[in-house]
């Protein structure tokens, strides 16, 4: 099997598009250090199933729990896509956060998971020698690496969906363009990318707002939808302060964001984060939030200003305090 995974791993050390094709060849040996360092640590984890890791271009790291309705609700899409991401030449590894072994095998045989299992918690992730992966405080959570353990991409469980574009492009597809000495982005950057995004709503972006809010929800989550009538009432002081709010639903379903957006009668902009959608827009600095609701408010030039959870959706009073 290592024999298997050496040899494996050295082929995708030669065609592999994350890869440069004219690496001088110091720069070679390091990454293939690092293809090696990433697999040994794969293989040194203790799994609950018997599947291992295959060697691969890249590689997905699922956080999900029985005990969370989310994770339950996105891993049967998941298991099914498997097969589509291991034909890609991609990997899933699942990070269990079940509290207890048994639960996390009973969770294992009530979905039939057949893609590699290692269970965790908050209190070991620290110690965890894994390339690429990150402590997660909410599930489900997915982060995505290159066969480096290079972070591509991290973001909510339900947004897995994006991987096709994300090893696609080769790059993390949030833009993280800052501004130096402390100056706010000004322009038009973020209503630009807004452009090029569909929406379920008759609401479309305003071009020349002051500043923009991107809001993370989902119509299962208990925590939107408490906090949605709060976020539809301050909307027009939004409005009012120059400001434009839109809502970036997780939920890859069109039809079931425009069930959403119908349910609340929501007066924003409302869009799917589909994989050819949000991420093709490439929105300066927007990065899916891991936790829902949450919003986080950014210039016209796309500079961040800051971020907060979708129930104290009044403070983009704070955010924007320091505009120009």
């Amino acid at each position: 099997m290592k024999k298997f995974l050496y040899l494996l791993a050295s082929a995708l050390l030669c065609c592999s598009p994350l890869l440069a094709d004219e690496a001088d060849e110091e720069e070679q040996q390091m990454r293939w250090e690092n293809i090696r360092k990433l697999q040994s640590a794969l293989q040194s984890m203790d799994y609950l199933t018997t599947a291992e890791p295959s060697a691969a271009r890249f590689y997905m790291y699922f956080s999900a729990a029985s005990w969370n309705k989310a994770s339950t609700r996105v891993l049967p899409k998941l298991i099914a896509d498997y097969e589509n991401i291991k034909k890609a030449g991609g990997e899933v590894i699942l990070v269990n956060y079940d509290r207890t072994e048994r639960a996390a095998r009973k969770f294992i045989d009530d979905f039939g998971i057949g893609m590699p299992v290692f269970r965790t918690s908050t209190k070991k992730d620290d110690k965890l020698d894994l390339p690429g992966f990150k402590p997660s405080d909410t599930q489900p959570e997915v982060t995505i690496v290159d066969n480096e353990g290079g972070i591509l991409y991290r973001g909510h469980g339900a947004t897995y969906t994006n991987w096709n574009i994300i090893i696609l492009n080769g790059v993390s597809l949030a833009s993280t363009s800052t501004c130096g000495d402390g100056k706010i982005a000004v322009g038009g950057a973020v209503a630009e990318a807004l452009r090029k995004v569909k929406y379920v709503s008759g609401a479309k972006p305003r071009n020349n707002a002051r500043f923009y809010i991107m809001l993370c929800s989902a119509p299962w989550c208990s925590a939107c939808t408490a906090a949605m009538p709060g976020i539809i009432k301050e909307y027009e002081a939004i409005t009012k302060a120059g400001g434009e709010l839109v809502l970036i639903c997780v939920t890859g379903s069109e039809a079931e964001v425009l069930a959403y957006k119908d349910k609340y009668n929501m007066p924003f902009p409302v869009a799917a984060h589909t994989p050819r959608n949000i991420c093709g827009a490439n929105i300066p600095n927007y990065v899916v939030a891991s936790s829902i609701p949450e919003f986080t408010t950014l210039s016209s030039g796309g500079t961040i200003l800051g971020t907060a959870h979708g129930a104290e959706i009044s403070k983009w009073k704070e955010h924007t305090a320091r505009l120009p």
